[in-house]
């Protein structure tokens, strides 16, 4: 549930300042440049770091054990940012940036760095984090699940921007809100390209007030979101519509963030995309076909997502007697290859229109053994009535937590409540991770396998699986982890 393409000011080391390159080159101060330093090591964003007359200096495009001449862009009280101006040993696993936007735009961290050393970074800057903040050491790393290092991006939301009479279509720079108009992108799926040079082409053309674009692929065909401010013809709905004939592709329009979606001719938008998932269940291959509203979470890499699934069969080995509860279902992502399996499988889910999404994909795939509720899953007073009142969650022998980035805190509170003999945690952010972890272990659960999934390549974002088992000892941490 990442949004990379979004500027961000967080804190801790991810700290991104919002006066950086571009206003101190404006200014009449000239960039403070500095050689020689030595990159120690990498930042939770990507970033190198070097250590200059005390103070910690997070520096772009640089690796450890490089040594590298900068400029600084950002100077607080006990940090600096810079840019690598020259870099003078280069690091044997340096490798050269596959898209000609990548020095400017915000979308990706790292396509300088191999793919493998990212994945490797990942995972061992995860395990400190659990090891340093959570004091949590897993018995079993997981492989890393991996995806594809380019074009693997199944939704990509561009904005729109006007500059002197040219509509300009694409992501973010770096540390800024001005925009790169993109002729290319090496993360998103090849069917946009064509697509973004023909939505172009039409802004162009036509300058109807729009504010993004969001393209979305599925198995049978794409989709294309056009969020406007203003009213937009019918003419020059038409217009883009002859423009798109060629493409197996859907085109729906959107007043405002939050309002339904229509199409061309104004009908309201059916949920028209899939995507398809296969198992092998007792030496036979199940297909799985999930219907989803252009709207609707899904994940935005579909090779990680059947691996993922996968592996979170193989770590819950659900039986024929066993019982499920999947809490953020979303459309049954979960769900309904537990249900393969398993007894009964139970999925929950804030969103009304994906909870009614998945009952009918469950449906659909003739999934008979599962049931679906809508509830506030960050609301104590849902929770704790949700909990009391259903029969199915009271007896659960597993559970699923696939939350969003706030992660699922009261949940684990909570836990007692429910009682399941393992739970599996699927995160989008490790640091929401280790804190429900930590409630995890206070409530006498082991973090058995724990692994990370490279979703999103070329970018610093980890996401990571964990198995929790029920102990009835309290939970004695391994003294070193073992990789299996």
């Amino acid at each position: 549930m990442v949004h990379f393409f979004k500027p961000k000011n967080n804190k801790s080391e991810r700290i991104r300042a919002s006066s950086t390159t571009n206003k101190l080159a404006a200014s009449k101060t000239p960039l403070k440049k500095v050689e020689q330093l030595l990159i120690t090591r990498l930042s939770d964003d990507g970033r190198g770091i070097a250590t200059l007359n005390g103070k910690t200096v997070f520096i772009e495009n640089a690796l450890p054990n490089e040594i590298v001449d900068v400029t600084f862009t950002n100077e607080k009280s006990n940090f600096c940012e810079a840019f690598a101006n020259t870099i003078k040993n280069k690091s044997s696993h340096r490798c050269l940036p596959k898209c000609r936007h990548y020095d400017v735009c915000g979308g990706c961290h790292l396509q300088h760095l191999t793919l493998k050393e990212q994945q490797d970074f990942k995972l061992q800057n995860v395990l400190s984090r659990l090891m340093h903040v959570g004091k949590i050491v897993p018995d079993n790393i997981l492989p890393t699940i991996t995806g594809g290092d380019y074009y693997y991006r199944q939704r990509v939301r561009l904005s729109v921007v006007q500059l002197n009479n040219k509509i300009l279509l694409g992501f973010r720079k770096k540390n800024s809100k001005a925009l790169v108009d993109i002729n290319e992108c090496a993360v998103m799926a090849e069917p946009f390209f064509q697509l973004s040079i023909l939505i172009r082409d039409w802004l162009n053309e036509y300058k109807p007030s729009v504010s993004h674009v969001e393209l979305i692929n599925g198995d049978n065909h794409s989709g294309v979101i056009i969020r406007h401010i203003q009213p937009i013809s019918i003419i020059t709905r038409k217009a883009l519509s002859e423009l798109l004939k060629s493409f197996e592709v859907t085109c729906w329009f959107q007043p405002n963030k939050g309002e339904a979606l229509t199409t061309i001719e104004g009908k309201i938008c059916e949920p028209l995309l899939n995507y398809t998932l296969k198992f092998l269940i007792d030496h036979t291959t199940k297909q799985l076909i999930y219907s989803f509203h252009p709207q609707d979470f899904i994940q935005a890499n579909a090779i990680v997502n059947q691996k993922m699934i996968d592996q979170a069969l193989a770590l819950l080995q659900p039986k024929a007697n066993e019982i499920f509860l999947d809490l953020f279902c979303g459309v049954g992502n979960f769900t309904l290859a537990l249900s393969l399996t398993a007894k009964y499988v139970f999925g929950i889910e804030g969103s009304k229109k994906m909870v009614s999404q998945a009952a009918s994909n469950s449906l659909s795939n003739a999934c008979n053994n599962t049931g679906f509720k809508q509830a506030d899953l960050f609301d104590p007073q849902e929770v704790e009535k949700l909990i009391d009142s259903e029969d199915n969650i009271k007896t659960v022998d597993g559970i699923i937590l696939d939350p969003p980035r706030a992660g699922a805190k009261l949940i684990c509170q909570n836990i007692k409540k429910l009682s399941p003999n393992r739970i599996l945690y699927i995160s989008c952010d490790p640091n929401t991770f280790i804190r429900d972890a930590q409630l995890l272990i206070d409530n006498n659960y082991t973090l058995k396998d724990f692994g990370v999934m490279d979703m999103f390549a070329q970018t610093y974002h980890s996401e990571v699986m964990g198995l929790f088992v029920y102990n009835s000892q309290s939970y004695i941490k391994s003294p070193k982890a073992k990789i299996i």
